[in-house]
């Protein structure tokens, strides 16, 4: 597993499952109107915490991963 910070709250993992599949998940990706760039990632999974402006730009991700954004 690798996890890797990509400025204010957001992180970018990669974890293996099994021998050639990867998981790529992102955390929290934050708008650049924060003051910041967020760099270009793919995932295929986005975690969002809570609904504000510097923790849920999900559409920044490519790859059309799956959106988990609040308790079901």
């Amino acid at each position: 597993m690798q996890i890797v910070w990509k400025g204010h709250a957001c992180f970018f993992i990669t974890a293996s499952h099994g021998n050639h599949s990867q998981v790529k998940i992102v955390f929290d990706p934050y708008d650049e109107s924060i003051g910041l760039r967020l760099p270009s990632m793919e995932a295929d999974l986005v975690l969002v915490s809570h609904d504000h402006y510097d923790h849920n730009n999900a559409k920044a991700i490519k790859n059309a991963p799956f959106i988990a954004s609040s308790p079901a």
